[in-house]
């Protein structure tokens, strides 16, 4: 008995060893991951990661999940999603933003794009989306969903409203 109580308990070890393993790896490290590249800056643009300080930003860099875009007064950027498989973004002087989620493959049928946008000034263009996919733009005091379209976020310090064009 105690033999394969035994056994039974170097089972479920390495079963859990396995499933540490598996978990522990980093998300962007699969080949399908979604991704926002930043593809033009001009001027004064920072990024900055969950645990990190505000850096700044530079061409090709990849954000993910969670990450921070910043506009100063000589602030822009063009920021592509899945390499515009998605849609792109064109974040103005000003603004504050955060990829909040991107979920689904990169060439996968069913996408979830959300997006936070705390300030400023941000055109989205996005691609028409497949069967029970999502877009969604957060600003403090709206949700907008869309299913392929370009429409502008302006979140002033005042008060937050969308306009779509």
């Amino acid at each position: 008995m105690r033999k394969g109580l035994k056994i039974l308990v170097g089972i479920m070890i390495l079963g859990a060893v396995a499933l540490v393993s598996f978990k522990g790896t980093p998300a962007y490290a699969q080949d399908d991951q979604r991704s926002v590249t930043i593809q033009t800056l001009k001027g004064n643009v920072e990024i900055k990661k969950p645990d990190g300080d505000w850096v700044k930003a530079q061409e090709g860099i990849i954000l993910h999940e969670q990450d921070e875009i910043r506009t100063q007064a000589d602030g822009y950027a063009k920021l592509m999603i899945d390499d515009g498989k998605t849609g792109d973004l064109e974040v103005s002087k000003y603004t504050r933003m955060r990829i909040n989620t991107l979920l689904g493959k990169e060439d996968g049928p069913e996408k979830t794009t959300l997006l936070d946008v705390a300030i400023g000034r941000v055109m989205i263009h996005v691609q028409k989306l497949q069967g029970h996919s999502k877009f969604e733009v957060t600003t403090p005091t709206a949700t907008m969903g869309v299913r392929g379209t370009a429409f502008e976020v302006i979140v002033s310090e005042k008060d937050g409203k969308i306009k779509e064009k």
